[in-house]
């Protein structure tokens, strides 16, 4: 039987919203899967919401509900959702009135067996919920009342549940509810990048060379709530400080206007000592630490431990000492302290500066080859995709097409092959089984093996822009009509990790999982510590 998993880290709200209602992401924090979890929903059901529930389906499950109700309990269910691994089913049905309505059993597929992990979708139509599973269209469930009655959504027991994702396109201007309010050390990351649409003042001119807010330049800016101030750094640069003018305390909202295309926006809420997985280390799992080391701050300690007591083995012990800019890696062992492993700090740890940890299960991957995610919807001005990808060992190149009309070997949008040997990104597109002009010219060469890279494709009304690690790339202008692509492929010698895509019509987002070291990665060898693992943090 496998042991529970302990983690602390820094909990993520994530915010996708437009002006109508906030969204939000709540990372679950060491519930157990035998307990019902009822989440208000922001402003109830509306016309394009998603509601994006991860989790997994332990093995010998017979069943679990996820629901979507008027009331906390005892009112009407407006979504039945019932999958039965025992019976290879996944029943649908409402409750209206105290009565059970006429169950529904057909579906193209069974998505949820025992032992895999699920990645589910619920969007709101002016008919029908319409729902996928891992990027699959899955079933659609007609509305038997109106759905506007909906307020909370009801995950039973019998699955293990990680995220649940409230989520609707952004629009500006944007108005957004921060979840929990605003504390001392929480801080609001927003990603995007601006239109450059309105033009540009005088006054801004003058600070070009630092400027970052640049039209058509991609940016990542973290707003750090201090005692005294706002401490704001973009693309991991402290850019300026801004003393309170008010009590900090009282800020509930954020607001963003202008010509700006937004990303994303994070909520990065406090940091809890241990959090517990139930599931433990499974294929794939990727822990993220968001965090500052403070002006005072000099080290502190991220574990992986066996089991739930801070006095027990450690797995992986991450200790990072800002005063001598070295991370000391090591493992506990009966009481018994390993040789310790040490490699230079990342200068993303410095003080009063944010950083992120990305911790990967070794060899345990998620990837496919090659690996095809279906498109939920067409790309049109405004879509973003992103995805993480680690090349391997020696490898010679990898590429990402964006394929049309359904067929993995049909028209080719875009085809973007990086290869390793000329260190150059080769692009073009293929019609018809013919190929076009090439596209050769590379400014920079930002992969290299066992390094993470972070690539972002934006779809502007002419060409495709994409972004590597935060810096504009290179440009491919459309050959073929947007609404033709249907699928991103992904092939060769890297490893693709799940891709993040935001399409206005589909409106709907995938949760990446990656992982960005500045050094060479420390492999542990698991067979060493076949439990699965917890975490925890100290200073």
């Amino acid at each position: 039987m496998k042991q529970n998993l302990a983690v602390a880290f820094n909990p993520k709200l994530r915010c996708v919203s437009g002006k109508r209602e906030e969204a939000m992401r709540i990372r679950e924090v060491g519930e157990r899967k035998d307990t019902d979890k009822v989440y208000w929903i922001p402003g109830g059901l509306f016309l394009g919401l998603q509601i994006i529930v991860r989790g997994r389906v332990p093995w010998g499950t017979k069943q679990f509900a996820i629901n979507i109700s008027d009331k906390k309990e005892d009112g009407d269910i407006l979504l039945h959702l019932n999958p039965r691994p025992s019976e290879g089913i996944c029943v649908r049905n409402a409750l209206i009135g105290g009565n059970w309505g006429d169950e529904e059993k057909w579906q193209p597929y069974f998505p949820f067996p025992n032992g895999k992990y699920f990645t589910l979708m619920i969007e709101v139509t002016n008919d029908a919920f319409r729902t996928m599973v891992n990027g699959k269209p899955f079933v659609n469930f007609t509305h038997r009342t109106d759905f506007r009655k909906g307020k909370f959504l009801v995950l039973r027991e019998g699955a293990v549940y990680y995220d649940v994702i409230y989520q609707n396109r952004p629009t500006m201007p944007l108005t957004s509810k921060l979840p929990s309010g605003s504390k001392i050390g929480k801080t609001i990351r927003i990603r995007g990048m601006c239109s450059g649409q309105d033009g540009w003042g005088k006054e801004e001119k003058r600070y070009l060379e630092k400027f970052p807010f640049l039209p058509f330049q991609y940016f990542d800016a973290s707003f750090v709530l201090m005692e005294d101030k706002f401490t704001v750094f973009v693309n991991d640069e402290h850019l300026v400080d801004f003393t309170h003018r008010g009590n900090p305390d009282n800020i509930s909202v954020l607001g963003i206007k202008g010509s700006v295309h937004i990303l994303e926006t994070e909520y990065l809420g406090s940091m809890y000592t241990m959090m517990e997985v139930e599931s433990g280390l499974e294929k794939g799992d990727i822990f993220v630490l968001n965090g500052m080391v403070t002006e005072n701050g000099n080290v502190f300690a991220v574990n992986f431990l066996n089991g739930q007591s801070v006095d027990g083995d450690i797995a992986l012990h991450l200790n990072p000492r800002v005063q001598t800019r070295e991370m000391v890696l090591n493992s506990r062992i009966g009481g018994t302290w390993q040789e310790e492993e040490k490699v230079t700090l990342p200068g993303e740890f410095s003080y009063g500066k944010p950083f992120q940890i990305k911790v990967e299960t070794k060899k345990k991957k998620f990837k496919t080859k090659p690996a095809v995610e279906w498109l939920p919807g067409r790309l049109q001005t405004g879509s973003w995709v992103t995805l993480q990808a680690i090349p391997k060992k020696n490898w010679q190149q990898f590429v990402i097409n964006f394929v049309c009309d359904g067929k993995e070997s049909g028209d080719i949008a875009f085809h973007f092959n990086v290869r390793k040997s000329d260190r150059q990104v080769f692009r073009n597109s293929c019609q018809n089984g013919v190929w076009g002009q090439e596209e050769r010219e590379t400014p920079f060469f930002p992969f290299d093996s066992g390094h993470a890279s972070e690539i972002v494709f934006f779809v502007n009304n002419d060409k495709f822009m994409t972004f590597v690690n935060g810096q504009s790339f290179i440009e491919f202008k459309h050959r073929l009509p947007l609404e033709r692509i249907t699928h991103l492929f992904m092939d060769g010698g890297c490893n693709f990790y799940e891709p993040e895509i935001f399409i206005d019509l589909a409106r709907w987002g995938w949760c990446s999982l990656s992982i960005n070291t500045q050094d060479k990665h420390r492999d542990y060898d698991h067979a060493k510590h076949p439990k699965p693992l917890p975490f925890a943090m100290s200073q």
